[in-house]
C-alpha cells in the first residue's frame, strides 16, 4: 500500500481543457489558469498579491535572495524540515543557523538559540507550519513563512511579509508541481514577479490541476480527517502515542504519531514493512545533536491518509497493533 496517492478524476471536460492548454501554445505564463489560480487563493485568503511559480522550492530561493543577504548572514530555521531549505541558503549565500523544536508542537524554538546567544546575529528567520500546523511568531526579525504544506488553514498569508505554498505531489492541493508567494507588499510582489517570469513560471496545465483540486477540497479534506479519526479510533487505548499539539490550526497535511519509546516505535516500522504498508519517517533533522528534534524523528511514523485507501485503514491499524502485542 503506497504511502500517498493523489486522486484525480479525469471528465471529458477536463481532457478538453487540457487539449485545449496544448494547442493553443499557452503552456507557460500569465494565462487563463495562472490568472484564474491567483484571484482563487487571493480571495482565499484575503492576501493582495499571489504569485503563483514552478515550486515552493524555487519561491523560497528567490524570497532569500530579495533579502539582500551578503555572503555568511545568519538566517534561522528548525532543523525538523525538509531539506529545500539548504538549497534556498545555499544560493543566496547565507547560512543556516538550525533551531531546535518544541516537544509538543513540533515547531521551531527559537529560545534554542537565544540560549546560545546567537538571535541579534540572525537577519532571517525562516518558520515552518509542521505539517500544515500554522506557527505564529512574535519578532522584529524579517521572516518569510514556509508554509508548504498550509492550504486551507486558517492564518495562511496572515503572519508575516511574505509566506509560500507549495502544491507538489503529496500537499493536500497538488497540481503535480506548483507553488504560491503570498504577499500584501507591492514592491515584493513586483520583483518577485520578474524574478519568477526570469526562471520560475508556472506552468498552465500545472494551475489548472491545482484549480480543479481546489474545487474538491472540501470533498478530500473531509476524508482525510474520517480516515484520521478512524486511526484514532482503532489505535487510542492499543498503541502508546501522542500527536502533534495544535496551537491554531491545521490541515494534518501529514498525519504523524509519535510512539512512547524507540524500541518499540522500530518494531512497529519493522511490521508495516513486512506487510508492504509504505510509511515515512519525516523529517530527518537537517542538523544532529538538537534533543528535541532527534528525540521526535526516532520515534515518529507517518501513516498513510490519502482519498481512497479507506479498504485498508482496518489492516493498517491491525498491523501496528499486532507489532506491540508481539513478543
Amino acid at each position: 500500500m503506497k504511502y500517498m496517492q493523489p486522486s484525480f478524476s479525469i471528465s471529458d471536460t477536463n481532457v478538453h481543457d487540457i487539449v485545449e492548454i496544448l494547442e493553443s501554445g499557452n503552456w507557460v505564463g500569465h494565462y487563463k489558469y495562472y490568472d484564474e489560480l491567483s484571484k482563487i487563493m487571493s480571495d482565499m485568503t484575503g492576501v493582495k498579491y499571489i504569485v503563483p511559480c514552478a515550486n515552493c522550492t524555487q519561491a523560497m530561493i528567490i524570497l532569500l535572495q530579495m533579502c539582500g543577504l551578503r555572503d555568511g548572514s545568519l538566517i534561522a530555521t528548525p532543523a525538523f524540515t525538509w531539506s529545500s531549505i539548504n538549497i534556498a541558503a545555499q544560493y543566496s549565500g547565507s547560512k543556516i543557523v538550525y533551531c531546535d523544536i518544541d516537544p509538543d508542537t513540533w515547531h521551531m524554538d527559537l529560545n534554542s538559540i537565544i540560549e546560545h546567544n546567537l538571535y541579534e546575529y540572525i537577519k532571517v528567520i525562516v518558520p515552518v507550519d509542521i505539517f500544515g500546523s500554522n506557527f505564529v511568531t512574535y519578532t522584529n526579525k524579517v521572516r518569510i513563512i514556509d508554509a508548504a504544506h498550509s492550504f486551507g488553514t486558517k492564518l495562511l498569508g496572515k503572519r508575516a511579509p511574505t509566506e509560500v505554498v507549495s502544491f507538489s505531489y503529496t500537499k493536500p492541493v497538488t497540481g503535480m508541481q506548483g507553488g504560491v508567494v503570498l504577499t500584501n507588499n507591492a514592491e515584493i510582489y513586483s520583483e518577485t514577479v520578474k524574478m519568477v517570469d526570469l526562471s520560475a513560471k508556472m506552468c498552465e496545465i500545472n494551475a489548472y490541476i491545482i484549480l480543479r483540486n481546489i474545487e474538491r477540497f472540501s470533498e478530500t479534506q473531509a476524508k482525510r480527517m474520517s480516515i484520521i479519526n478512524i486511526y484514532r479510533k482503532n489505535l487510542n487505548g492499543n498503541v502508546p502515542y501522542v500527536e502533534q499539539k495544535i496551537p491554531f490550526d491545521t490541515n494534518y497535511s501529514v498525519y504523524g504519531i509519535v510512539i512512547k519509546d524507540y524500541d518499540m516505535a522500530e518494531k512497529i516500522r519493522k511490521q508495516l514493512d513486512l506487510s508492504d504498508i509504505e510509511y515515512k519517517q519525516y523529517y530527518k533533522p537537517l542538523v544532529s545533536g538538537l534533543k528535541n528534534t532527534d528525540d521526535l524523528y526516532k520515534r515518529i511514523i507517518c501513516l498513510p491518509v490519502y482519498h481512497g485507501m479507506e479498504d485498508n485503514i482496518d489492516y493498517t491499524c491491525e498491523t501496528i497493533i499486532g507489532a506491540i502485542q508481539c513478543k
